[in-house]
């Protein structure tokens, strides 16, 4: 018996583990105001929705700084533990119920409001082609009875919510016009949410337009520098400040995120910087938001890396980015490199079409010293002003056939990434099967 008495004390001891790591707070609610649950526990990882504060998450496992969260029962995500508190063990989180639904104009905003038992993960995907937003409520079933059907406000019409899963509904909003002007999602204080959609552009004219432009990089980072020490920061706010100006004389409402040579947030850090240029133009409800930039090639030929290229993230700011990319072309005269869709952080929001700009190339020589002379500045800026113009007449025109649009989804903000495969296979901490109520 004494020969086997420190076995069973290990035993008792992996048991206690085994059981804490079960009784573990599972019930965890964001914190955040942008928590981005992931398709694995690191932030390489693609995103698979961005939450805003109060959401509430079942947490199944953990690894490191990370929970594993079940959304529904068909899909798991991770998010970071800097983005929750856990709520504790005696906190049960049933499947909530989507109870009833409302439209109604705020504010010239089209207001879509779903009533909800619980504040669920979401996420929103925005499509071109058709126009249309598809809102996935995890943990959540649709009500069988007292849902209304409402024949739509402002042409956007919602379809019967469908139940994919027991624990998943979808909700699709039909919209009047492929080219969107921008929506956002939150928490209402009781609990429901709630989606404004901004209606699409009346008229094609720049005045009224609220338009934010943010000057690249400043303050203590300098952006590219060229060969003869010419700084990105110095040349992006020029173009800017010219564009600026531009605009003000045609009535716009500018707002610069900086107008002078200062960061947005000093010390912020660069994701704290970042997020304080969003938060700017978030708070001035911008109806255009375009960053101005210039390049440096990362790998291969200085010399040779040169024009000019455009980026987005959301499909509704695609058009945006091919109407700057053609002005600055045709304004500059130089090399159409092409128009990309990349998840800049400055881009990922849903509020308004976003766009970024590289005008041209800080590491190429010739286009260094191009960069530095303000009648060059003063063509990049007409560029950007003949771009922003183009894209409001096209944006209030009903539009043709586009095949190749991309139909990428978005989720409210800041994505989808494209999942990334891993190799790795982390040892997860389980906190066993999370409950699943589905009764209706």
């Amino acid at each position: 018996m004494s020969d086997r008495l420190p076995i069973l004390l290990v035993s008792l001891i992996l048991v206690s583990i085994s059981a804490t790591s079960a009784c573990a707070a599972r019930a965890l609610v964001t914190v955040s105001e942008r928590s981005a649950v992931r398709s694995g526990p690191t932030d390489s990882h693609a995103r698979i929705t961005v939450l805003p504060p109060t959401a509430r998450l079942w947490a199944t496992g953990r690894v490191g700084t990370w929970y594993k969260v079940s959304l529904y029962s068909g899909l798991d995500g991770w998010i970071a533990a800097s983005d929750v508190k856990e709520l504790g063990t005696d906190v049960k989180l049933d499947t909530a119920r989507l109870t009833d639904m409302s439209l109604s104009l705020q504010d010239g905003r089209i207001r879509v409001l779903m009533y909800l038992t619980d504040r669920v993960p979401f996420r929103i995907r925005q499509s071109v082609f058709p126009a249309q937003l598809d809102i996935d409520l995890f943990r959540c079933a649709a009500a069988q009875e007292g849902i209304r059907q409402f024949p739509g406000v402002a042409g956007v019409i919602p379809l019967v919510p469908q139940q994919m899963a027991n624990d998943w509904t979808q909700i699709t909003l039909q919209l009047p016009n492929v080219h969107q002007a921008g929506y956002r999602a939150s928490y209402t204080s009781g609990g429901h949410l709630v989606v404004d959609i901004n209606p699409s552009f009346a008229d094609a004219g720049i005045a009224g337009k609220r338009i934010a432009i943010d000057p690249g990089h400043g303050g203590p980072d300098s952006g590219a520098v060229g060969p003869t020490r010419v700084r990105e920061k110095d040349v992006n706010l020029a173009i800017s400040m010219l564009l600026a100006r531009r605009l003000q004389a045609e009535g716009a409402q500018v707002i610069l995120t900086r107008d002078r040579d200062t960061a947005v947030s000093p010390g912020a850090g660069k994701g704290g910087e970042l997020a304080a240029r969003v938060d700017v133009t978030k708070a001035a409800n911008a109806d255009l938001f375009i960053s101005v930039h210039n390049n440096a090639v990362g790998g291969g030929n200085a010399a040779t890396a040169k024009g000019s290229e455009c980026y987005y993230w959301t499909p509704m700011s695609r058009l945006l980015a091919i109407k700057l990319q053609e002005g600055l072309v045709s304004a500059l005269g130089t090399r159409d490199r092409f128009v990309g869709w990349q998840r800049f952080a400055v881009l990922r929001e849903t509020d308004c079409p976003r766009a970024l700009v590289e005008c041209a190339f800080m590491s190429n020589p010739q286009e260094e010293k191009l960069l530095a002379d303000p009648k060059y500045q003063s063509r990049a800026a007409e560029g950007l002003y003949a771009g922003i113009k183009n894209y409001l007449a096209e944006a209030v025109t009903p539009p043709g056939p586009m095949p190749d649009a991309p139909m990428q989804d978005t989720p409210q903000p800041d994505g989808p990434e494209p999942l990334t495969p891993r190799m790795d296979a982390p040892q997860i901490e389980l906190f066993g099967v999370p409950p699943m109520e589905t009764e209706r």
